[in-house]
């Protein structure tokens, strides 16, 4: 008997709880089938499906619980410690619930010197899980399906858990239990899920990779040929394209001009809509200057104290060429059909003192140019630009904006590098949606090169939309130069 027992009155109680595992794998997915799979009594089990291979593995072996005392949980200790692992080898998330279900009835006739444990005294069952704190069976108990949620949660692909469970009883528990048994099946029960961005990438035939690229450099080679980068935007987990990438052409509209009009997907957001910037009238390989890769050029604001998109309710002037650019290329064409409102982040957030050159510098220049930490989930709504999208400010006319200072970096930008290589490379500079920085005679807005530009400057302009999540499931083809992504 573990020495936590000495000290503390015992009550003459004696409980047995024999706990058997069991799995029933059910799995169901808008646009995935697979059958109902039920394995029962066994220690370890494995069930696969298709992609979807999860297992609940028993350490341990099977619980079994006899003749336990009340006793005050901090002299619990690691008594009645049942240890199980959850796995998941496949290639879909897995949702999944742990419960336990009341077998009390079906073996009572195994213990001839017990009583089976009626419901209303589950209250004095008490269990934890991984240490995170006390609850007991009748809190977890539904009387409908006779089964007790005790765990539930999301396993992504190729992660595998540990958990343990304790059982005590508890020290208000009456005479009666003395006595009685209780067993119990625990099931793990899982539905195959997937993140819509994950849903996306699949559909594009891409995969991820679970590395972060050094942002100390920048990418000059294809740094996703084996699977696109992690990120966490306004709408959840997403993935990025990075280097000299190969595939991540799309074939969109034609222009006013009549002339097919080409994109790069910058990255797939967390909602599963794709983000992609204008790149010109054609599939120009990468590392080829061509002033046709941007839509037009214009300066930032004639108005060098201010660096807004728009202030006051007036559109600067880069704002009116881009609106009147969407006007005529896309209202119309029946293209806005397929476009998102999503949004478009100017990060404002002031960080003084950063660097002496400047008075003021945003957010931008400090994850960039001091910490080397690109992020893409905006800090305030009211920098986040968008036309109804609840997550942003509702001051755009139409959905459409500029790259972000941080989806450059994410690219493989590097300020002080002249990266000709990476699939942004224009030949002709051109404005990002982030302002830099601000002094008494000076303010200046991040380029492609993650350099500063004073406002009255005219660079290129390459416009940014993002399609909707349809839309983006529905592309054929491999991205590449010859076979772009396309509705056709």
């Amino acid at each position: 008997m573990n020495q936590a027992f000495n000290g503390i009155i015992k009550k003459n109680v004696s409980l047995l709880v024999l706990s058997v595992f069991a799995v029933v794998l059910l799995v169901t997915s808008v646009s995935y089938a697979f059958s109902q799979v039920e394995d029962r009594n066994t220690e370890n089990q494995v069930i696969s499906i298709g992609t979807l291979d999860a297992d609940l593995t028993s350490i341990d072996g099977a619980v079994e619980i006899k003749d336990i005392y009340p006793i005050k949980e901090e002299l619990l200790g690691d008594d009645n410690k049942y240890t199980f692992k959850i796995s998941n080898n496949g290639d879909y998330d897995l949702k999944y619930t742990i419960h336990l279900e009341d077998n009390t009835e079906n073996v009572k006739n195994d213990y001839a010197d017990y009583e089976p444990l009626d419901t209303s005294l589950f209250r004095y069952i008490n269990y934890k899980i991984d240490n995170m704190g006390k609850h007991n069976l009748e809190e977890s108990y539904d009387s409908e399906t006779g089964k007790m949620e005790i765990m539930n949660g999301i396993l992504s692909s190729d992660i595998e858990e540990e958990h343990f469970i304790q059982f005590w009883l508890d020290e208000k528990a009456p005479n009666s239990m003395i006595g009685k048994v209780l067993s119990l099946n625990i099931y793990f029960d899982g539905v195959a899920t997937m993140a819509p961005a994950k849903m996306t990438l699949l559909s594009l035939n891409q995969k991820e990779q679970k590395s972060v690229p050094n942002f100390e450099n920048g990418a000059v080679t294809d740094e996703t040929v084996e699977g696109l980068y992690e990120i966490t935007d306004d709408y959840g987990l997403g993935y990025y394209y990075r280097g000299a990438s190969s595939n991540n052409y799309v074939k969109f509209g034609k222009s006013a001009k009549g002339q097919d009009m080409f994109w790069r997907i910058i990255r797939i957001n967390g909602d599963g809509t794709i983000r992609m910037i204008y790149d010109g009238d054609e599939a120009y390989p990468n590392g080829i200057p061509n002033e046709n890769r941007i839509a037009f050029k214009s300066g930032w604001n004639s108005d060098t104290a201010n660096m807004s998109y728009i202030a006051d309710d007036q559109n600067s002037p880069i704002k009116e060429k881009m609106d009147k650019w969407y006007e005529t290329n896309i209202i119309g064409t029946g293209l806005e059909d397929y476009i998102a409102d999503r949004i478009f982040c100017s990060d404002f957030t002031q960080t003084s003192n950063i660097d002496d050159e400047y008075g003021i510098t945003y957010g931008a220049y400090s994850r960039l140019v001091t910490n080397k930490n690109p992020r893409v989930k905006c800090s305030r709504q009211e920098d986040a630009y968008s036309v109804n999208d609840k997550e942003g400010n509702g001051l755009l006319k139409y959905p459409v904006g500029l790259i972000s200072a941080d989806e450059v970096a994410l690219a493989g930008g590097k300020r002080g590098l002249a990266n000709m290589s990476y699939y942004l490379f224009k030949g002709i500079s051109y404005y990002t949606f982030s302002p830099m920085a601000s002094s008494d005679d000076s303010t200046e807005i991040f380029n492609d090169s993650l350099n500063g530009t004073t406002l009255d400057t005219e660079l290129g302009v390459s416009p940014v939309i993002n399609l909707d999540v349809k839309t983006s499931r529905s592309l054929h083809g491999t991205g590449t130069a010859s076979n772009p992504y396309s509705l056709d």
